[in-house]
C-alpha cells in the first residue's frame, strides 16, 4: 500500500475523531485537535506498535474533556 494513502487515511480519521469528540463536548474543535495531536504525540514517542495510537489518543482526550467539563461545572455558581 502507498504510505501517502496511510498518512492520509489516518489524517482523515483523526478528523473524523476530533470533530466528533468536539461535538460532543460541545468544545471548539481547534481546542480538542490541539488536546488530541499532544495526546497522540506523547503515544507515539515510545512506541514501537503504531495500530491503536489513535484510538488511545482518543480515549486519553475524551477524559481530558471529561474532567475539565466537570471542574468547570463545579465552580460555576449556583
Amino acid at each position: 500500500m502507498n504510505s501517502l494513502l496511510v498518512v492520509s487515511n489516518h489524517e482523515a480519521s483523526d478528523e473524523r475523531i476530533i470533530a466528533d469528540l468536539s461535538q460532543s463536548f460541545s468544545v471548539p474543535f481547534k481546542n480538542v485537535q490541539a488536546i488530541y495531536r499532544e495526546q497522540l504525540r506523547r503515544l507515539a514517542e515510545g512506541a514501537r506498535i503504531r495500530t491503536f495510537l489513535s484510538v488511545l489518543a482518543m480515549r486519553r482526550t475524551r477524559s481530558i474533556l471529561r474532567d475539565d467539563k466537570f471542574q468547570k461545572s463545579s465552580r460555576t455558581p449556583r
